[in-house]
């Protein structure tokens, strides 16, 4: 087995156990996700439809823009992940990053919905990609150490679980106030989606509860700094020009190698379904748009609802085979309405439809919290897999590994949304979308990219993952040696 692999004379000896972290402080530290959560949303979900239907940038642009900021963005967490874990300050190495670049994650996210009238080609495109860059790169320098003050603050293998379930109420928080800010508050006028003005209210208004949470996370967990893993000394501290090394390091680990494959795989094409998701809810299934937002909240009901019950699932399953049956649903549930729809099957209209649209959104949902639950969760053990293996303490970087993953499928997922609305020929006129003149056939091929093309891939992501193999004997057994060596 991998961890079998002794350690390393020269390591550092790790922290000891720790007592559990009370639930109160466990919240305090959660709210970190509503920066995250907002962003990632309001990115997802509404910019690719605000860029293409209601700016008129073509598809290709847009989907361009999308890529290049997530992609430049993926790159750089390695950097940001190597300077936090080896950063020192009174503060610690984490919270300098927290506090600081939840500024300006805040101030690109209002930005970027409060585009000035311009000609919809290269300045528009331009100014998108600039601002998309400044939010990409800003929210890694957040998410990066909160996620690895998270993995030292809790180190039990079933708490770690725990906290992770506290982390994904926020998250799910997060996305609930960013559809209802969307949808419910500022888009819910006459003209709806396609209000240019009114997305302007909603940036600055998830702009505003990003701050608010990613600074009371950071503020309160500051006397939290006992629990944490001591930097390396000047002495011990990688250079930069070590960074390579460090990351062949990290791939070296066959538990952190399927993670990221499955995470590379699984959000490209969620990506590019989540990217389309308003283009199909609008055009394919004709909905209004209070249905598109009831169908969306049915979504969040079933991420709350997925909460208790990956509790039950993950105290009688191990972690990886939970988030891969759960990967499995998501794939069902994005393949099934679609091809009904398309072979004639399913002729629902009106309110029956979207009850049936709600109930497999909030299938997906339910499946959702059953994946990010555990995956997370994984994630932090295979960075305590490596401190066990190797001897160094890489928390940041692990997360890296994983978000750059994460973030370079998704631009990849946005960039193939955007040429496939062009090579579908998707109009990008705002006055023609208004009049909803969408040529039958470009709907019917949209329909074909968004279900069954988005749950190809999501399948492919559920195989992948049966092959990780640090079950909880595997992550009990690092735990307990790395509490002796630090006592020895």
């Amino acid at each position: 087995m991998a961890t079998s692999e002794p350690m390393p004379a020269e390591a550092p000896p790790a922290a000891a156990a720790l007592p559990p972290l009370a639930g109160r402080l466990k919240a305090a530290f959660s709210l970190g996700d509503l920066p995250d959560s907002v962003a990632v949303n309001a990115a997802n979900t509404f910019l690719l439809f605000y860029l293409t239907a209601v700016c008129g940038l073509p598809g290709a642009l847009a989907g361009a823009a999308l890529a290049i900021a997530q992609v430049f963005d993926a790159f750089s967490d390695p950097l940001i992940g190597f300077f936090t874990d080896n950063a020192r300050s009174r503060i610690g190495r984490r919270h300098p990053f927290i506090l600081a670049a939840v500024w300006p994650l805040a101030l690109s996210l209002g930005l970027l919905f409060s585009i000035p009238h311009m000609a919809p080609g290269l300045p528009l495109f331009a100014y998108a990609t600039a601002v998309l860059l400044v939010m990409r790169v800003s929210h890694s320098a957040f998410t990066l150490p909160y996620a690895a003050l998270g993995a030292e603050l809790v180190t039990d293998y079933a708490e770690r679980s725990v906290m992770t379930t506290y982390r994904w109420s926020f998250n799910i928080a997060g996305a609930a106030i960013c559809i209802a800010l969307g949808l419910a508050v500022f888009m819910r006028g006459k003209e709806g989606l396609l209000d240019q003005a009114a997305y302007v209210g909603f940036g600055w208004s998830c702009a505003f509860v990003a701050l608010a949470g990613g600074l009371v996370s950071g503020v309160s967990t500051l006397r939290l700094r006992h629990r944490l893993r001591p930097a390396p000394t000047r002495a011990e501290a990688p250079r930069l020009s070590s960074l390579p090394s460090e990351i062949a390091d990290v791939f070296r680990n066959p538990s952190f190698r399927v993670l990221f494959v499955t995470a590379l795989v699984f959000f490209s094409t969620q990506g590019m379904a989540v990217a389309l998701g308003l283009h199909a809810n609008r055009y394919f299934w004709k909905l209004p748009t209070a249905v598109i937002q009831n169908v969306l909240f049915a979504n969040l009901a079933g991420l709350a609802i997925g909460l208790p019950l990956a509790g039950l699932i993950l105290r009688r399953v191990q972690k990886h085979h939970a988030a891969a049956v759960g990967i499995g649903a998501i794939a069902l549930c994005q393949l099934t309405p679609p091809v009904l729809r398309l072979t004639g099957v399913m002729t629902l209209e009106g309110p029956p439809l979207w009850y049936a649209l709600g109930a497999f959104s909030m299938l997906a949902g339910c499946a959702m919290t059953c994946v990010v639950i555990p995956f997370w969760s994984m994630m932090a053990d295979a960075a305590d897999e490596h401190l066990f293996r190797f001897g160094s303490q890489r928390e940041a970087l692990y997360f890296a590994g994983l978000t750059l993953s994460a973030k370079a499928a998704t631009g990849i997922g946005g960039l193939v949304a955007g040429l496939s609305l062009d090579a579908i020929a998707f109009p990008h006129d705002p006055a023609v979308l208004a009049r909803g003149a969408v040529a039958a056939d470009t709907v019917v091929k949209l329909g074909w990219i968004y279900g069954p093309g988005g749950a190809l891939g999501i399948g492919l992501a559920a195989f992948i993952l049966t092959r990780y193999a640090l079950d909880r004997a595997a992550c009990e057994h690092i735990q307990a040696t790395l509490a002796a060596r630090a006592t020895t």
